[in-house]
């Protein structure tokens, strides 16, 4: 049963499927992997082979419609990434920190939760930030 039943090259698919079109991210309620793509047969082998739920978000032509698969569920999610995380290449920190997550106490939990948020930002969105604070944060409260 799985993961057994998965082989090491759907594992590497999965992980590229991952770093091409997917994300890690964190809520309220923990965290979530998803993959979106308009290539429903490819998201409907990851919901067979991976559990998660699959949606569709319809679309008016000439927009092709988006499939998206999500999976929340700690054990299914935590055994995933784990099987998955050796053949990441772009998001290996989102990995490594949802992991952290999900293996953490509860106190541990809101800190992490926050770096992974961190961790999601791009390095060009980062350094806009941070210009911007620059620029805008220094003049006092009502001035300008």
């Amino acid at each position: 049963m799985f993961p057994h039943d998965v082989s090491q090259t759907d594992w590497a698919y999965l992980a590229g499927l991952i770093d091409g079109e997917g994300s890690i991210y964190a809520t309220k309620e923990g965290i979530v992997l998803s993959v979106t793509m308009t290539s429903q047969p490819v998201i409907a082998w990851l919901g067979l082979h991976f559990r998660g739920k699959v949606y569709a978000s319809r679309r008016n032509p000439p927009r092709r419609d988006v499939w998206s698969w999500r999976l929340m569920r700690g054990t299914d999610l935590l055994a995933v990434l784990e099987h998955a995380r050796p053949f990441m290449r772009v998001r290996g920190q989102q990995a490594d920190l949802a992991l952290e997550y999900l293996r953490a106490r509860r106190s541990d939990k809101p800190r992490i939760r926050e770096q992974l948020r961190g961790a999601n930002v791009s390095p060009a969105r980062r350094a806009a930030r941070v210009e911007r604070r620059a620029t805008h944060g220094t003049a006092p409260k009502g001035a300008g």
